[in-house]
């Protein structure tokens, strides 16, 4: 059963939950990525697909107050972790990207980084309008994968 029939309530059967650990030996996002969307003037960003906090903890030293959306709660913790060891505060929300339960108009800067397979493209881009500002900005980042750790890990899940 793929990503998409699988509810957040159901756990045990989030891939990602078992990755964590891995997950911490990826590669940060490029510092001109990071710089660039800070630059866009974004005050209050989502991070749909937030994972271990990759993009949304850099995001919150860039000054923006973000709020991370991740299904896989063992992902989270390690987010909530890695927050409170760099002093950044990260709204933690445990949620998919196509039902946030987020209010609407929140923010003015929405991210899907290496997520965009994993949603339901209909479903999620609905929840972005919903959740997105007017004149907000949405960042689909998609880098080229690389032979690290965290790849071999998920090619061995």
């Amino acid at each position: 059963m793929g990503r998409r029939t699988v509810r957040v309530s159901d756990q045990k059967r989030w891939v990602f939950n078992r990755l964590a650990e891995a997950y911490r030996s990826r590669p940060p996002y490029p510092d001109a990525i990071l710089d660039r969307l800070a630059a866009l003037g974004a005050t209050d960003a989502v991070d749909l697909g937030a994972g271990t906090g990759l993009l949304s903890i850099p995001l919150a030293q860039r000054g923006l107050r973000v709020t991370a959306v991740e299904p896989a709660r063992e992902m989270l913790s390690v987010l909530e972790a890695e927050a409170r060891a760099t002093g950044m505060a990260v709204e933690a929300v445990n949620a998919a990207a196509e039902e946030t339960g987020l209010p609407g108009a929140s923010f003015d800067l929405v991210t899907l980084a290496d997520a965009v397979q994993w949603v339901d493209p209909q479903l999620t881009g609905a929840e972005i309008q919903r959740i997105l500002r007017p004149r907000g900005f949405l960042a689909v980042i998609e880098p080229a994968f690389a032979d690290t750790p965290f790849m071999r890990a998920v090619e061995d899940a």
